[in-house]
């Protein structure tokens, strides 16, 4: 058996083959993302329907065709353009969500943590209040630095 080197001709029709079977690999994963959506939607859309909610169900499952009937029927062009604009959205709802969620939970509780530990003297800080920062110059030297041992 020989191996895949370059030069050889075993690694040419293996790039050339990588090369050939792209756009299959990229339509293939666009069509499960699709009907990963169209899975999920439908059964968010029936959670919503069995709750009451038969407007908003409606809604989900209208939007959720719309958008993954394009991926399971042309993934190579129309579905590959709405995959890259949910990934877009996607990106900058999680980016909203991180700043509205993790600035009040600084604020509301690791800020009053800090200032409740300090106020109970169980703020372990080497900081201390006399002090111009925390630099500590060395005692004694600490030896070579190629033989630490």
């Amino acid at each position: 058996m020989s191996a895949l080197l370059p030069g050889r001709p075993q690694a040419a029709r293996l790039a050339w083959d990588l090369q050939r079977q792209a756009p299959a690999r990229l339509a293939r994963s666009v069509r499960r993302r699709a009907l990963v959506r169209t899975v999920l939607a439908l059964a968010v859309a029936s959670w919503l329907g069995f709750s009451g909610a038969r407007l908003a169900a409606a809604f989900v499952l209208a939007l959720a065709l719309l958008l993954s009937i394009p991926g399971l029927v042309a993934p190579s062009t129309a579905g590959k353009a709405i995959d890259a604009r949910l990934a877009r959205f996607t990106e900058l709802l999680l980016q909203a969500l991180a700043w509205l969620l993790l600035t009040p939970l600084y604020f509301l509780v690791i800020v009053p943590l800090g200032l409740l530990l300090r106020a109970l003297g169980k703020w372990r800080g080497r900081w201390q209040p006399g002090t111009d920062s925390l630099w500590q110059a060395p005692t004694e030297p600490q030896g070579r630095y190629d033989e630490p041992f």
